[in-house]
């Protein structure tokens, strides 16, 4: 164990590892802090892709570009696509979320039995609104 520390220290003697590292903490934290933020907005679980509450969308991906609370009156369509991963490791939900007046936005995320409840859940949460749900390429 004392080798180790001994690497350590040595290691954050090197300024482009300590800058690096440092760097990779924020980004970390950023990402953390703001799926945290949006996870209180909505209500929902931390580990859910998405959650509909008082009518609106809200996007809990951490890395997501777009607006991240949408108005269900907003949304015309949702396409539900199951496809394999980079390299067949493991499946993957792509939720494309078509808005009336913009573009389509497209939400990435892993295929569990909880996203799998939530996806199929989708058509009882939304069916107040003229919301088209589309299946897609299921396996």
């Amino acid at each position: 164990m004392e080798y180790f520390w001994i690497g350590i220290k040595a290691a954050w003697s090197i300024n482009i590892f300590r800058y690096t590292l440092l760097m990779l903490l924020t980004l970390f934290l950023a990402i953390i802090l703001r799926r945290l933020f949006i996870v209180l907005q909505s209500g929902g679980k931390f580990f859910a892709p998405y959650h509909i509450a008082r009518e609106k969308l809200f996007i809990h991906k951490a890395i997501f570009f777009h607006k991240r609370i949408i108005p269900l009156g907003e949304i015309n369509r949702i396409t539900v696509n199951c496809i394999h991963g980079i390299k067949l490791n493991g499946r993957r939900y792509i939720l494309s979320i078509e808005r009336k007046h913009g573009r389509t936005m497209t939400v990435i995320f892993g295929k569990t039995k909880k996203n799998d409840k939530l996806v199929e859940d989708l058509n009882k949460q939304t069916k107040k609104y003229p919301i088209k749900i589309h299946r897609g390429l299921q396996d």
